[in-house]
């Protein structure tokens, strides 16, 4: 800048500052205003200093473009930004972890917006990061790369189909699903026949009740379920009323590689899709999930018993949460029957005893680096529950109150009358 010609960008949606306005919209033109001046060489400046130059006889103005919008403009300066060479100088200091983050990935993923190998972009990712002050762990940016080349493959598989004429790309995606949906019933009913009883025959009746599918669905994938299980030999067994001669194609050697090789791992398998279930449901009691049988070889198995100790985690958290209204509501209860008995030390008592509450949660906000919506509005959430305490034991005083007013009001007529 020379000081003697300035540009302005008006923006479609302006920016609100102050107090009360949003911090994100802040966030985001203060963000456009660093990408511009990186890209112009330039360091930005606060706005009070943007005053006509005092030595200038005239001032020209320039029209120049429409209002444009801000997501728009910081598109474009990343995309800018990407083009050009990658040099040795810091990028944008003074920004948080989360900021460094969401600019690398936008100049990432802004560079390569084709399917490209994933040593490219790692390559470039890697002399990006390099700019920060403090550069990003190199794990974190290889996973951001990795999600990014995933995308941009499956995005150039999508521009594929949908260069395909209208009717061929309908009759592949009828394909494609009908092959999928053959292969889930082929797989339900493989996992049902390993878990079957031993001394129970099977048959297509049976097979139709135990997986809720019909039985016509069963006649039809019958021969394409592989063998039961393996003698000490090692040779395989076909199923209960099934006749070795007449079923060649039994055994579908292809299948029987993607599926479980033992029973107990079909078996952990289906205990932790029910349990998953169970406590995914609206009122679930916490429970813990077992250890599988199996082991942790088979990595379908790990993630599942993942799944299900994340679901135990979080009906962990909803029954604590309505352990927690419960205990709330009791003392709401108790303090109106206080309120009502003018019993206002029982008041003062559990005043207190949320005050000590909120201050072993300040103490704990001191040792927090990046804090929560919860802890930032702490003071105003103390606030309104000792204002819900209060009011509590106001509507019981109010009651007392009230009956008190009644008797008073109707002795009096009572001693009119009389």
């Amino acid at each position: 800048m020379t000081g003697k010609v300035f540009a302005v960008l008006w923006l479609e949606d302006p920016v609100i500052l102050g107090k009360g306005a949003r911090k994100a919209p802040q966030r985001y033109a203060d963000l456009a205003e660093s990408l511009i001046g990186k890209f112009l060489g330039a360091t930005p400046q606060p706005s009070e200093t943007l005053i006509p130059a005092p030595w200038g006889t005239h001032i020209e103005t320039t029209s120049g473009t429409t209002p444009v919008d801000l997501h728009f403009l910081n598109c474009a300066l990343l995309k800018l930004l990407a083009k050009q060479p990658t040099i040795n100088e810091p990028l944008d200091e003074g920004l948080s972890i989360p900021e460094r983050n969401r600019l690398l990935f936008d100049i990432v993923r802004l560079r390569f917006r084709k399917a490209t190998p994933l040593e490219t972009i790692l390559r470039f990712a890697y002399q990006t990061n390099a700019r920060f002050t403090s550069p990003l762990k190199r794990l974190n940016v290889r996973e951001m790369c990795e999600r990014i080349q995933a995308y941009r493959v499956i995005q150039a598989e999508k521009d594929a189909r949908d260069s395909i004429p209208g009717r061929e790309r309908q009759a592949a995606a009828g394909r494609e699903s009908a092959r999928r949906r053959s292969e889930s019933f082929i797989k339900l009913l493989v996992d049902t026949v390993r878990v079957w009883p031993a001394g129970k025959k099977i048959t297509q009746t049976a097979l139709a009740e135990k997986t809720g599918v019909s039985e016509r669905t069963v006649r039809k994938y019958w021969r394409s379920i592989p063998c039961l299980t393996a003698d000490s030999t090692g040779k395989t067994l076909c199923p209960s009323g099934s006749n070795p001669e007449k079923d060649k194609n039994l055994y579908n050697a292809p299948l029987t590689a993607h599926i479980f090789c033992r029973e107990t791992e079909v078996r952990d398998c289906l205990y932790y899709k029910a349990h998953f279930a169970s406590q995914n449901r609206r009122g679930a009691q916490p429970e813990m999930p077992r250890t599988p049988d199996s082991g942790w070889d088979n990595p379908e198995i790990a993630m599942a018993y993942r799944a299900s100790e994340l679901a135990y985690e979080d009906a962990l958290r909803r029954a604590r949460a309505r352990t927690n209204a419960h205990s709330r509501k009791k003392l709401k209860h108790q303090l109106g029957i206080a309120g009502v008995q003018g019993n206002k030390a029982k008041l003062q008592e559990a005043i207190a005893l949320a005050r000590m509450k909120f201050e072993d949660l300040r103490q704990i906000r001191e040792t927090l680096i990046s804090q929560s919506a919860f802890f930032k509005y702490l003071d105003y959430i103390e606030f309104r529950s000792i204002y819900a305490l209060r009011q509590a034991y106001r509507r019981g005083a109010v009651a007392r109150a009230m009956c008190e007013s009644r008797m008073a009001t109707a002795t009096c007529r009572n001693e009119c009358h009389s």
